[in-house]
């Protein structure tokens, strides 16, 4: 799984960081996402950065993800 993006949101700063994540292989896939300080929430979010739902971190403030073969995810995250 690549991290394919990592950026600002386009509202600026303060509505969170966009990760971009892409499965580039045949097969299914996961990972997880983790900030040195942790993250405080996480939404995925289409790619125009419209949210769709929350996302529940794991213990360790800490977003797991699984993916499809060749599949993209958009996440908005909120770090602490």
């Amino acid at each position: 799984v690549l991290l394919w993006a990592l950026k600002p949101a386009e509202e600026g700063i303060g509505h969170g960081v966009i990760a971009r994540l892409w499965n580039a292989s045949e097969l299914s896939a996961s990972a997880t996402l983790t900030f040195v300080s942790g993250l405080a929430a996480a939404q995925r979010t289409t790619h125009i950065e419209t949210d769709v739902e929350p996302v529940s971190l794991d213990v360790n403030a800490m977003l797991p993800t699984v993916f499809t073969r060749q599949q993209f995810q958009t996440y908005r995250l909120t770090p602490k």
